[in-house]
């Protein structure tokens, strides 16, 4: 559904939670109807969020994806600053992990570096899947589900989310979206 009809029926039928039950959330949907929107203020605050990815279009304003660079660098912060802004413009050259890994070590010869490995492919994945989103965002795209690798090793944390769908417009890498933490095998496809 584009953001056009979405807005529409938001605005027409969101006292009634109409958009909740299209968003398959049934429990919202229901709350919805029966406190007319959550007595309006919902169904406004709603009809706003609609509205705004209609006005970013129209006015040429940059889709929420486009400063993704940002985000990324932001996000894995945890891992070290230093290190996200040493690895990320190789990343976005193309490099191989590995080749990336041997400049990593010879940079930084003193430092500890038994997950460097790890630590790279994780930012290599954070910036694919949120190059990935805002693709999809930009394509309008409505949901993707979350694939693991099919050799029983997930952790408790990927187990949760195997083969779940959401809504692209609720991606947040890490809570929703893969990688979901160090390591992470999971991967995001667009599901029609």
């Amino acid at each position: 559904m584009n953001n056009t009809t979405y807005f529409i029926i938001t605005l027409l039928f969101g006292w009634c939670g109409a958009h909740k039950f299209i968003q398959k959330k049934y429990g919202m949907g229901l709350l919805y109807l029966f406190t007319f929107g959550l007595f309006t203020f919902g169904w406004a605050i709603d009809c706003i969020r609609a509205l705004l990815p209609l006005l970013r279009r129209k006015t040429g304003a940059p889709a929420s994806g486009a400063q993704h660079d940002t985000i990324v660098e932001q996000l894995c912060i945890s891992l070290d600053p230093e290190f996200v802004s040493f690895v990320l413009p190789m990343i976005k050259a193309g490099l191989s992990w590995q080749r990336i890994e041997q400049a990593c070590r010879s940079s930084f010869p003193d430092s500890e570096c038994e997950d460097l490995p790890l630590r790279i492919r994780y930012v290599e994945s954070y910036y694919s899947n949120s190059t990935e989103i805002a693709s999809l965002k930009e394509c309008e795209a409505s949901k993707y589900r979350i694939i693991s690798m099919p050799d029983g090793e997930l952790c408790d944390i990927c187990k949760k989310f195997k083969g779940r769908t959401f809504p692209v417009s609720s991606a947040r890498i890490g809570y929703n979206c893969p990688p979901f933490h160090l390591g992470c095998r999971c991967t995001a496809v667009i599901e029609e």
